[in-house]
């Protein structure tokens, strides 16, 4: 390689050769590395390079350098602190081979040294990252034993509250069926006592400003102080449980002052205590107490049992008030329910005759009389004769509604299709007038459990209602289809009627309930409810999709027949229309 390439591949890479004659003791310094060191010296002396190694550094050059003129070493590699003549200190690493003579002694050294100061200082960076990235690690450390330390606390105060929890959920199972709270009190007592030292526990309550104990669980051994206690106390001469219903909070006392409440040798036994308010709705009804017979400092794993078994039997006896609230409301309902159906029935049998008779004289009267009569008072007549069949209408589905649950029947498999078809038949005269068509497959409509005679009064229903609510002068088009729904079998009755907003949807199925006037579309606004309560007799769910001007889809549910049932042939599709030569 020509020296002009050397010294530029030297340039390249950032470093400087040099050469020192051991014999002579002289020294060479490419210009490479007299600009690389920032010195004057070319040719410099071994005094004149140590000089310029940081103290610290120079004891390990100079026995690198010893052992290299001794023969000891042939190549060294070295990393060493230089200062430059301005002042500032570099960091050098510098490579050495050794050249020898005939003889085998070391006569010269070679050399190449680069400036490794921004190396050095990366790596100083790295130590100085590491140095705190591990102080933080000692600290998150010395944080996070400290959290397990917390944890651990908590972990045994939530094991405390979950033991105390699923004890006294064993205790509060059987409260709906318990008629005397106090059982329940009883049970949460002996709970708490079950995870404490020796002692007994007390429910008291305060009644017309006496404190009255109502449940003591253990033996107070002090039959003075039970004789008191079911006496009465007034309010202000027993603190321990004054305190907590004032506050509700509970109160704890790890020494008990003899003489704090009532007499000192009436509270002789009692060495701890813990009262704590038993909140329903956020008022206290009551002041739950534990008493220990030694002194004991109260853990925070025992007003964690105490504490959530007193705000579960809280809960509980809201429940239990709740219950019975329900319960009561529910049976007066139900007897109401009941004399409203049978007065519903018994009004509308009842009704039945003398409606007729009206309607029938009327009716009479128009026949044998109406000539006699001038024009408003055959129209009084007409409206007499209009008004009497409405109401008989309205007397008959309101009669029909009423025997749903005062006639019911046990259900049987009935075949819906075969249903259909007889309802189908019997408003023959009605599709015909309208020229609508009925269609449905009677080999996919199945056999449900059901009433014969209700489900012919729910598809007659729907089917009536498809036809009453058509568009003018279109033609009604109704489809009853159905498809299994897991147990059940899920109905639809579609029609491309006038349609009803879905503000109404809940509407319809009310009693009573109509959309239109009677003088837009005739009706009792009886026959939805009627449909309603027939199907959720059967356990099943009645309900709409519409569109305003595109039609009505009634769906509904009814019990599948849990025997499989057998299907035989049949044309897939029956039409009814107005044209008779089709069948029906």
């Amino acid at each position: 390689m020509s020296e002009a390439r050397f010294r530029l591949a030297l340039k390249a890479v950032r470093q400087g050769a040099w050469e020192f004659d051991l014999r002579t003791n002289e020294g060479y310094r490419s210009p490479e590395l007299v600009q690389l060191l920032g010195v004057q010296q070319a040719h410099p002396t071994l005094s004149d390079f140590l000089s310029n190694v940081w103290p610290d550094d120079r004891p390990l050059v100079v026995q690198t350098f010893g052992q290299l003129r001794r023969g000891e070493r042939d190549e060294s590699v070295l990393q060493f602190r230089y200062r430059r003549d301005d002042g500032q200190t570099v960091w050098v690493e510098q490579h050495t081979l050794v050249e020898r003579d005939e003889y085998g002694e070391a006569c010269r050294l070679y050399g190449l040294s680069r400036d490794i100061t921004l190396r050095k200082q990366a790596e100083q960076d790295l130590q100085q990252l590491n140095a705190t990235l591990e102080a933080r690690v000692a600290e998150r450390t010395r944080e996070l034993e400290a959290a397990a330390m917390r944890l651990a606390t908590q972990n045994a105060a939530l094991e405390a509250r979950t033991m105390a929890l699923e004890g006294f959920a064993e205790l509060a199972r059987g409260l709906t069926m318990q008629a005397d709270p106090q059982v329940l009190l009883r049970r949460a007592l002996e709970f708490a006592l079950s995870v404490l030292p020796e002692g007994y526990g007390t429910y008291s309550q305060l009644e017309d400003g006496l404190w009255r104990t109502k449940v003591l669980v253990g033996n107070r051994r002090n039959a003075e102080l039970q004789q008191v206690m079911e006496a009465g106390v007034p309010y202000d001469m027993m603190p321990s449980l004054s305190e907590p219903w004032s506050t509700r909070q509970p109160l704890y006392q790890a020494v008990y002052a003899p003489g704090s409440d009532l007499d000192e040798k009436l509270g002789s036994a009692i060495h701890a205590l813990a009262t704590l308010p038993v909140l329903v709705k956020g008022e206290p009804v009551g002041i739950l107490g534990v008493v220990l017979f030694e002194q004991r400092p109260w853990a925070h794993v025992d007003k964690v049992v105490l504490e959530t078994v007193a705000r579960s039997l809280g809960v509980a006896m809201e429940n239990a008030r709740g219950v019975a609230e329900l319960a009561q409301r529910t049976q007066e309902l139900e007897r109401s329910n009941q004399e409203l159906e049978q007065f519903a029935y018994i009004a509308s049998h009842d009704l039945q005759a003398p409606l007729r008779a009206v309607t029938s004289f009327a009716q009479l009267i128009s026949d044998r009389y109406g000539a006699l009569l001038d024009e408003r008072g055959q129209v009084y007549l007409r409206q007499i004769v209009s008004n009497g069949q409405h109401m008989k209408h309205l007397v008959d589905d309101l009669l029909a509604f009423s025997r749903l649950h005062t006639q019911r029947r046990a259900l049987k498999p009935i075949s819906s299709a075969a249903v259909l078809a007889t309802v189908v038949e019997r408003l023959k005269a009605d599709i015909e007038a309208l020229g609508a068509q009925v269609a449905w497959d009677s080999q996919a409509l199945p056999s449900v459990l059901a009433d014969r005679g209700q489900l012919d009064s729910l598809l007659q229903n729907l089917l009536q209602n498809a036809l009453k609510y058509h568009r003018s002068g279109v033609a009604p088009h109704v489809r009853v289809s159905a498809e299994r729904d897991a147990g059940f079998w899920r109905f639809a009755v579609t029609d491309n009627g006038i349609g009803i907003g879905q503000q109404h949807f809940e509407r319809v199925f009310e009693i009573f309930q109509r959309l239109h006037s009677r003088a837009e579309y005739e009706g009792t606004g009886i026959g939805l409810a009627v449909c309603k309560r027939i199907v959720e007799g059967h356990g099943g769910h009645l309900w709409l999709e519409s569109t305003p001007g595109a039609g009505s889809t009634f769906y509904f549910t009814l019990p599948a027949v849990p025997v499989p049932e057998v299907k035989t042939k049949g044309a897939p599709w029956r039409v009814a229309h107005r044209d008779a030569g089709h069948g029906i």
